[in-house]
């Protein structure tokens, strides 16, 4: 069931930073560099113009979605998404 373990950990190539931690260039920064050398290729970094903000509006928009009021965000591991679209 879901994909076959190739011994390797999943790393992302897209980044969004979220949290007011990362109003601090050096550590998006850091984050960056260090997933682009784990990858050997450039990761994409999404734009977050409130990156203090965004967790708020991330639960409000889960609690809309709850209630049927907005769409439901769907994520998680490859796996975990081909076995929820079975």
């Amino acid at each position: 069931m879901g994909l076959p373990d190739d011994g390797k950990l999943p790393i992302p190539d897209t980044l969004l930073l979220n949290g007011g931690v990362f109003r601090a260039a050096k550590l998006a920064e850091r984050l960056t560099s260090t997933l682009r050398a784990w990858r050997g290729q450039p990761v994409r970094v999404l734009h977050n113009d409130d990156p203090d903000v965004a967790v708020a509006r991330g639960g409000v928009a889960y609690a809309l979605s709850r209630q049927g009021l907005a769409p439901a965000i769907a994520g998680g591991s490859p796996a975990q998404l081909l076995a929820a679209a079975r």
